[in-house]
């Protein structure tokens, strides 16, 4: 009778580093900082990480209201993000990094978050 040995190989999961940059536009000077992440955290564990991050559910979405006491001001001032250079397409909080090695936040003119800062 012949066995088969079969060997099981831990899955390594390496952590990455990422260059974080916050803008506060007017508020206040800019600063940078890198941090470590795992393939499949979210952006808004690792910002969270780094920063005095507050947060409002509106609906089913989980928005960035302050970072270092910044806050928005809906219809006027938000929190934006920039993976790799572009544009985030999802909400920080379900936005999953797997590669990413920059992440942009940026206070800038908000015209789309009514609601979000009340």
């Amino acid at each position: 009778m012949r066995f088969l040995a079969v060997f099981l190989l831990p899955i390594l999961v390496f952590a990455q580093t990422i260059n974080i940059e916050i803008t506060y536009g007017s508020v206040k000077e800019a600063r940078t900082t890198k941090t470590e992440y795992k393939s499949g955290e979210s952006a808004l564990a690792v910002i969270s990480r780094v920063a005095n991050v507050k947060t409002k559910k509106v609906g089913q979405y989980l928005f960035i209201t302050s970072i270092d006491g910044v806050v928005s001001a809906p219809q006027k001032m938000g929190w934006f993000y920039l993976l790799d250079g572009k544009n985030a397409d999802k909400t920080a909080s379900s936005h999953i990094l797997t590669n990413e090695k920059s992440m942009r936040w940026e206070y800038h003119i908000d015209n789309c978050l009514s609601g979000v800062g009340k």
